[in-house]
């Protein structure tokens, strides 16, 4: 840790280290969450993927060979029969009633985490892992949507959640692997693009993932459906404002990566971007990320706007002032009266994806920084 940091500061790294440390190299202290207010009992491995990011990060920048050597024993862990018992989709959640793939989100975690640690080490084997895991998903190309891939290899419905299309779009672009980045481009093309808003430009959580124009040449029964479904969104839009507020910045963490992949894709040019980008830094968008809670108690609302800020704006200055605000809410490890304490803290894991050298000390109490 850099013992030179300005009293009332710490450096971006340091809060990895910090947060590392109450794992002390052990892998039996990588526990399990419960998705935050969802109140699902996951298993360990969405929180692995995440902790072989942290320690992947320090790694690259202290060259300290103990956060190498414990990124691959948590690599081995999560590629291990425990976690993929059928070399299928890998088993993120334990909730009898729903798949245990979690959804794409469940599985685009961990090729997230598969990609990040194949760069830092150069090592391909493990981006072939996450392209192996890609290319077992069922894409539809009419509607531009990815299908749940199941625990033993069978396949669900469309993930219905916008943001978890979102995400797995986003991790797709970053495969090196041609046909998963030409269907991340459908997806932008045909579903991000009429990603629906509020006036603020907030994304609605329940933002339809399908299309008139697509589903009209789909017969019947794909037509009527989408006004059923389009009239129910219509109808509880306003109640779930709050939660789009809390999920807005999960959101843009995956445009970030579409981003740095497709900046010149005509959607980052709309005026339909820029409210989605613009209403972050507005007093309102603040007071309501306060009473959500699926803001700072769920999701890490400051890193993630941080992460935008930085990687799309190039506003350092403002995302700083969104890292502070954040740590001066949730403490320094980030589980200040969260729903679930363990998710929280490798959730840490989004400092990696910042476009700020984590060397850039920022503004904490020193109450925070003991939390």
């Amino acid at each position: 840790m850099n013992n030179n940091t300005t009293p009332g500061y710490i450096t971006l790294l340091d809060i990895l280290i910090k947060g590392s440390d109450k794992l002390d190299f052990s892998l039996d202290s990588i526990e399990a969450g419960h998705n935050g207010p969802y109140k699902d009992e996951e298993t360990r491995a969405r929180n692995i993927a995440h902790w072989i990011i942290i320690f992947s990060c320090i790694y690259k920048e202290t060259k300290e060979i103990k956060y190498k050597e414990f990124s691959y024993q948590a690599i081995d862990l999560l590629l291990s029969e425990q976690f993929r018992p059928m070399k299928a989709a890998f088993f993120c959640r334990k909730n009898p009633l729903k798949d245990f793939s979690n959804g794409v989100m469940g599985q685009a975690w961990i090729m997230e985490a598969l990609i990040y640690s194949s760069k830092v080490y150069n090592d391909s084997e493990l981006m072939k892992q996450a392209i192996s895991l890609y290319r077992m998903h069922s894409f539809d190309s009419n509607r531009s949507l990815w299908r749940v891939l199941n625990v033993e290899g069978s396949f669900g419905d469309f993930d219905q959640t916008f943001n978890h299309q979102l995400w797995f779009a986003s991790i797709a672009a970053k495969l090196d692997f041609s046909i998963a980045k030409e269907q991340s481009l459908s997806f932008m093309d045909n579903v991000l693009s009429n990603v629906e808003l509020y006036s603020d430009g907030i994304i609605y959580h329940k933002s339809s993932i399908y299309s008139f124009k697509i589903e009209k040449n789909l017969g019947f029964g794909s037509i009527l459906d989408y006004f059923f479904n389009k009239m129910y969104s219509f109808k509880i839009k306003r109640s779930l404002y709050s939660k789009s507020v809390g999920y807005h910045s999960f959101n843009l963490v995956a445009l970030s990566y579409l981003y740095s992949e497709f900046k010149e894709h005509a959607f980052f040019k709309s005026k339909k971007f820029e409210k989605i980008i613009s209403v972050i830094k507005s007093e309102q968008y603040l007071k309501s990320l306060k009473k959500s809670k699926y803001s700072y108690q769920y999701n890490p609302p400051g890193i993630e706007e941080a992460i935008a800020l930085s990687n799309i704006i190039s506003d350092e200055n403002y995302a700083i002032k969104a890292l502070e605000r954040h740590f001066s809410i949730t403490g320094i490890s980030n589980t200040v009266n969260v729903h679930d304490y363990h998710t929280s803290l490798a959730r840490l894991y989004e400092i990696a994806l910042l476009d700020i050298k984590l060397t850039t000390p920022i503004k904490v109490s020193s109450e925070m920084v003991s939390k």
